[in-house]
């Protein structure tokens, strides 16, 4: 079974340099370089969480797996640095996430959670 992310300090740190790779401040390779020796994550995990980010920035849905500590973050995150408009296309990426697992057997019930959870602290 696959490490789940939780440390807070480790979800900030791979947020902010999936945001500089999302705007094209540097490259996916130089923050896999960059993080791989500050957080517990292998450069496959790495690369997955940036491909995540920019999923949900993008409303798209994702096939990747990620746990809903990560999820919830990643929703509050983009929601406080960019806006509803932003967090909807988010959120229905997470969504799309959601029915591809459920499509294949592998339900997250994780995910519904963050979403809801996300949605109940912010007011929405």
């Amino acid at each position: 079974m696959a490490k789940v992310l939780s440390d807070i300090n480790s979800m900030q740190m791979i947020y902010d340099v999936s945001k500089d790779v999302y705007d094209g401040k540097y490259s996916a390779e130089f923050g896999i370089d960059y993080l791989k020796d500050e957080i517990d994550s292998s450069p496959s995990s790495i690369k997955m969480y940036f491909a995540i980010y920019a999923a949900m920035r993008n409303g798209k849905c994702y096939k990747m797996g990620t746990g809903k500590p990560f999820t919830k973050f990643l929703l509050n995150s983009i929601l406080s640095d960019f806006g509803l408009e932003a967090y909807m296309l988010a959120l229905k990426a997470v969504k799309g996430n959601n029915a591809y697992r459920k499509s294949v057997n592998n339900a997250q019930p994780g995910i519904v959670e963050a979403c809801k959870e996300s949605i109940s602290e912010n007011n929405l």
